[in-house]
């Protein structure tokens, strides 16, 4: 949430924001790529250990809590429907709801290369929600001015950023031409 201020006040040229923009006081920056970060619901393999598709309702049922993380730009209203639904629900920041998950407390909507290593290692497992729709956030690297796309170490910058996420296989949206 400081970033946009700070592009505004000319603290810094480049950030990286959730997308859209919404700060009426930011004024059209210029995006060179927007990615839509993946987003998955993880619990604890003690809480759920079939790990396979379910229901919300089935997944809610064997809850402590439903971590409500409001990491997001505006919380989406599947999100805050699986909320309402919960027999219990707390709102937390993601590190704590982290922590929580890992502990058997809870369960909730992490951004999938949050939680990727606990996945990988068993300590968190993410059923595939079939009446859930896939979730993601977006984000966007943006200058203040497209002037910033000009200077030679900006687009090496963004160069490395787009070979990274395609590393990691991530899809990136709304380049620049001038940066293809």
């Amino acid at each position: 949430s400081q970033l946009p201020d700070m592009l505004r006040e000319r603290e810094i040229e480049l950030g990286i924001l959730c997308w859209p923009n919404l700060d009426p006081l930011l004024d059209q920056p210029s995006v060179a790529l927007t990615v839509a970060e993946p987003v998955v619901f993880a619990a604890s393999p003690a809480l759920w250990p079939a790990g396979g598709p379910a229901s919300i309702d089935a997944v809610l049922a064997v809850l402590p809590s439903f971590l409500l993380m409001r990491w997001w730009q505006v919380t989406p209203d599947v999100v805050m429907a699986v909320a309402g639904r919960a027999r219990h629900h707390i709102e937390v920041p993601m590190d704590v709801g982290l922590h929580l998950a890992l502990a058997g407390r809870g369960g909730g909507f992490f951004l999938a290369q949050e939680v990727a290593p606990h996945l990988a290692a068993g300590r968190l497992v993410a059923p595939a929600l079939r009446d859930v729709p896939a979730l993601s956030r977006d984000i966007a690297l943006v200058a203040r001015s497209a002037m910033q796309w000009e200077e030679p170490a900006v687009r090496r910058l963004v160069a490395a950023i787009r070979a990274e996420l395609a590393r990691q296989g991530i899809a990136v949206g709304n380049l620049l031409p001038e940066l293809l």
